[in-house]
């Protein structure tokens, strides 16, 4: 009997996963299960994530083209105002990237914004067919299965005291934050728990007991609260919230249930915190302190030139990528328009704006902010209309609520330029689209469109698959960095034969000969200006010109970082030590 039981165990939960392993269960898998797992490890941030979402959706449509090519014939097309917002916003994505001053710049982005709003079309049709709805609950369930990973990951982390990884230290600068549950960053797991909750909170509420709806509601709100995001504890608290008010009957008790149980459990987490002493308590009051200084402070900069910036923008914007390509200056501009800011703020270089209306106007133009508030607006009220006149398909899966809570986010982060965030977006939007009205359209002649798009989707894979090597050049020239001066170089010059338009391969070869006392270094550095805007690049160029006694040069260097970073204290001894000597002479 004992021997039985691991077996019929197992058997019931090989029947149980069956249901979910049929049809496209594959891109349901990666792209809720394994692409979260998919660690940001390196400078330029989400290029590894974004270059596995590209691959699964080019497997993904890839051979359902040449499928549509092969059986030949037409189809006609449904086509709603959520379907024509989306592909016009996308448009304006190509002219932004034609118009670009840097258009080498602009192209890896682009690239990104084919595979995503191939991605939408993708799952538009499949949620056009008869089995759409079976495709939206094994979404619900690997999104659960995601959600509750990371969760217990981060939470684990929490407890067990894992740290953030040493490259994410450097890169987020984290090396002074307590260890709190992250996943790699804390905004990062929060945003992805609580933006795919819905669909995961959906599948579990659809079980018969409570016990799983409870307990996975608990999990994640605990994940969420033990980072420094106070949004996400906001955004966390919304969606338990909308979920309760989209719910009827034994459903809605369960959520509220899910409510209570959560509040009284992290409530009384906080509490126990705030009376001991332990060293982790001291940990989780700290990163407190860092949420309500840090980030507060510095927005007061980032948004002033933010703006500043899209009022220079212009109808079509300056380019895909752009924002963090022009931001230092805008920076530099803000400080010396407002000494107050200065002394209450914290510069930093940043390659998004903390908002996604303000970037999506200043790099695409504000043509296209306007479309992108339209297109938000729209998924939200459809949303509000679900919960005012709920209906069991418009609530399926929770993905009518999912713009709703992306708003938030949108006006104090950057979700849509994180892969996680797009994806769940346009995947909302799709279903959104599915459930409204729409004309049709005449017939399209399948072999003469689809092998047009595969040929597109192979070409942009190609050039993005070039990319991610010169990333993993870059990466790996980083980790000889310090202990191996030929085979750092070589990923260096590697990474810039495979993409020469990524500026880190420039100047990380600049900076590794600059260490060397090589003066071609500067060149190098010089280079990478055209790709890449940095402040440790003019530091590097100043300490160059320095060290090879061309102290004006360097004087104007250390000028215009003090410019842009005034608070860099080493830059500005330095830039005293150039004057003082020129006092002396």
């Amino acid at each position: 009997m004992v021997r039985r039981f691991p077996g019929s165990v197992s058997t019931i939960i090989a029947q149980r996963a069956a249901m979910y392993a049929k049809g496209r269960v594959i891109v349901a898998f990666m792209l809720f299960l394994v692409l979260p797992l998919w660690r940001i490890s390196a400078i330029p941030a989400f290029s590894g994530t974004r270059f596995f979402l590209n691959c699964v959706v080019f497997a993904a449509c890839l051979p359902a083209l040449f499928v549509l090519a092969w059986r030949g014939g037409s189809a006609r097309l449904r086509i709603t105002a959520v379907d024509i917002l989306t592909a016009a916003f996308y448009a304006l994505y190509i002219i932004a990237s034609a118009l670009s001053d840097n258009r080498e710049l602009s192209f890896i982005e682009l690239s990104a914004g084919v595979f995503t709003m191939a991605l939408y079309v993708y799952f538009r049709m499949i949620m056009e067919e008869p089995s759409g709805g079976e495709f939206i609950a094994r979404l619900s369930f690997f999104a659960a299965l995601a959600v509750l990973g990371l969760s217990l990951w981060g939470l684990a982390q929490y407890f067990l005291e894992f740290d953030v990884p040493r490259g994410l230290k450097l890169l987020f600068k984290t090396h002074h934050f307590p260890v709190v549950a992250s996943m790699g960053n804390p905004n990062f797991l929060a945003e992805y728990i609580v933006l795919f909750s819905p669909p995961a909170l959906c599948f579990l509420s659809s079980k018969r007991s409570p016990i799983p709806l409870v307990a996975g509601a608990l999990i994640m709100a605990l994940a969420v609260f033990l980072t420094y995001s106070r949004l996400s504890w906001f955004a966390m608290a919304l969606v338990l919230f909308l979920m309760l008010a989209a719910r009827r009957g034994d459903a809605r008790r369960r959520f509220a249930a899910a409510i209570v149980v959560t509040a009284l459990v992290t409530g009384a987490f906080f509490a126990y915190h705030e009376h001991t002493g332990s060293t982790r308590s001291n940990r989780v009051m700290q990163s407190f302190d860092l949420s309500g200084k840090n980030p507060l402070s510095e927005r007061r900069i980032i948004y002033r030139a933010g703006l500043a910036m899209l009022g220079d923008a212009g109808a079509f914007g300056m380019g895909p990528g752009m924002f963090g390509y022009r931001y230092l200056d805008y920076q530099g501009r803000a400080l010396r328009a407002d000494a107050a800011i200065l002394a209450g703020g914290l510069p930093v270089d940043l390659d998004h704006a903390h908002n996604d209306i303000i970037e999506t106007g200043v790099e695409l133009g504000h043509i296209a902010m306007a479309v992108f508030i339209i297109m938000i607006g729209a998924g939200a009220a459809f949303g509000a209309r679900s919960l005012a006149r709920p209906r069991e398909e418009d609530l399926r899966g929770g993905l009518s609520l999912v713009p709703i809570v992306f708003i938030p986010f949108c006006l104090w982060s950057f979700p849509f330029h994180l892969p996680f965030g797009r994806m769940i977006l346009l995947l909302s939007l799709a279903f959104i689209a599915s459930r409204s009205r729409g004309l049709h359209t005449g017939a399209v002649r399948l072999r003469a469109v689809a092998p047009l798009i595969a040929i597109l989707l192979a070409a942009f894979m190609i050039v993005d698959a070039r990319y991610a090597l010169s990333v993993w050049h870059y990466g790996r020239g980083l980790s000889y960095f310090s202990r191996d001066f030929e085979k750092s170089l070589e990923h260096f010059k590697r990474g810039v034969e495979c993409y020469p338009y990524n500026g880190y391969n420039y100047f990380s070869t600049g900076a590794l000969l600059l260490n060397r006392g090589r003066r071609e270094g500067t060149d190098f550095l010089e280079e990478s200006m055209k790709y890449l805007d940095s402040s440790t690049t003019y530091l590097y160029l100043a300490r160059g010109a320095r060290d090879h006694g061309r102290m004006e040069e360097a004087a104007l260097w250390y000028r215009y970082l003090l410019f842009v970073r005034p608070d860099i204290r080493k830059a500005r001894e330095e830039y005293r030590e150039i004057i003082d000597g020129d006092d002396e002479k």
